[in-house]
């Protein structure tokens, strides 16, 4: 191994894992709540835990939010800030997919062949997962969750529990959320500060297969630097929705494939991905831990305070 491009691999692993957090937070700052960046970084930070140990890469965001409310982020404030910052990381891997599959149709086509079918499964998923957030942040959304509350308290078995108080705190909740929404989407700087940092954040871990290959020894290019970049990119997006943690298994086997089509051999292929995957998924899934034990702690301080 070339410790030189293995050290630069492990760098850009560090640059994805400092910048992630960095993005919510910029969000969040943006709307004064008063937490401090220490507890703002680990709980956004918590994501490469949850999202690893969750099917789908489902749990992230769902801890962020009881995060924040442990250090008195109300839900209201915290959920729009997610989705938001949620919609332009899908944004942004959807347009880069999608230029990536229209340059590199041939060489994604004759890399995959009969498992082709993932591709088709990956866009539907994705681009629909994208339409729904922008859905989920509309008015419109809040007005019909209400009415689908107001629906549920009107029947025996959840009357009890959707009182008039709670439906009235519910109703707050899907209006604070579309108002929040309306104003973090207007305010066009802070989202193209939040798009920029996020790009550069996916630029450094979508690189991280080029200089793994380069550190085991597979002759790439410089040139091949946008190319190997290009098409992690897609083969992470495209298999998001397999249904294990982590989208273990599919996303192995997938990148074997394509990766062997730059020229490494089985075992270069191979001995690449385990590398690549180590750095990227369980390396970020200990720091994700590290920041939950960290959170975990220091909520203590949070506990006296009258949180909604």
């Amino acid at each position: 191994v070339d410790l030189v491009y293995l050290m630069i691999a492990i760098a850009m692993t560090l640059v994805y894992f400092i910048l992630t957090p960095v993005c919510i937070m910029i969000l969040l700052y943006y709307k004064k709540e008063k937490i401090k960046p220490i507890d703002a970084f680990c709980v956004a930070g918590t994501e490469f835990f949850f999202r690893a140990v969750t099917p789908f890469n489902s749990g992230g965001e769902p801890f962020q939010i009881y995060g924040y409310n442990a250090c008195g982020v109300k839900p209201s404030k915290s959920t729009p800030v997610i989705l938001v910052n949620f919609a332009i990381y899908q944004f942004i891997v959807n347009i880069a997919s999608i230029i990536a599959l229209v340059i590199y149709f041939n060489e994604i086509y004759a890399s995959l062949k009969d498992c082709f079918y993932i591709v088709i499964i990956g866009l539907v998923v994705n681009i629909g997962a994208m339409l729904l957030l922008i859905f989920a942040m509309s008015e419109k959304m809040g007005a019909l969750g209400i009415r689908f509350c107001h629906w549920l308290a009107n029947k025996k078995l959840f009357k009890k529990f959707l009182t008039e108080k709670r439906l009235v705190g519910i109703e707050q909740y899907f209006n604070d959320m579309s108002t929040v929404s309306k104003e973090i989407i207007k305010n066009w700087p802070i989202m193209i500060i939040n798009a920029v940092v996020k790009f550069i954040s996916l630029v450094a871990f979508n690189a991280i297969p080029y200089f793994v290959f380069k550190a085991i020894g597979v002759d790439l290019s410089i040139g091949q630097f946008v190319f190997t970049t290009m098409l992690t990119v897609f083969g992470m997006t495209m298999l998001i929705w397999v249904p294990t943690p982590g989208a273990s298994g599919g996303i192995e086997f997938v990148f074997t494939i394509i990766f062997a089509s730059l020229g490494a051999n089985g075992a270069k292929a191979v001995s690449g991905m385990l590398i690549w995957r180590f750095l990227t998924y369980y390396l970020l899934l200990i720091l994700g831990f590290i920041l939950y034990l960290i959170f975990s702690k220091r909520r203590k301080l949070y506990e006296n305070r009258d949180i909604q």
